[in-house]
């Protein structure tokens, strides 16, 4: 199929007896239709609140809004911080590196997503309340 288009494999080997050849990845010459639909899912409100609650800088909130497939609204984003801050008892310092570091957080529902994992990785692993909040 790859050489009849014209492209020539990578690397080539033999398995087993059977010639395996791998061919280049391809990319798209202009973003796909689900990347545009998701650009304008982006919920300006949420992002504000979202700066607004966790003393983000611009640059940090696009950041934020880049690794998201979609910005919750306001009220999603305060029941998810509120939630984590509440169950692992963090400050709004440790609170802002794990949105940072784990943006999507917001995006998930506290109640029915987030403490559920959160309670089960604990037992799991059997970890303290201190060993879970790092």
């Amino acid at each position: 199929l790859w050489s009849e288009i014209g492209i020539s494999p990578v690397s080539a080997f033999s398995c087993q007896g059977m010639l395996i050849a791998r061919y280049p990845v391809t990319t798209p010459s202009k973003p796909s239709r689900s990347l545009a639909l998701t650009a304008k899912r982006t919920n300006e409100a949420g992002m504000q609140y979202l700066q607004d609650r966790l003393q983000l800088s611009t640059d940090e909130v696009s950041k934020c809004d880049r690794k998201l497939m979609f910005c919750p609204k306001e009220d999603r984003i305060k029941s998810s911080l509120d939630g984590v801050k509440d169950h692992l008892k963090l400050s709004d310092a440790q609170l802002r590196k794990m949105v940072l570091t784990l943006p999507a957080i917001i995006s998930h529902s506290f109640d029915n997503n987030i403490k559920p994992t959160l309670d089960s990785v604990q037992n799991y692993v059997k970890l303290s309340e201190d060993e879970l909040r790092k």
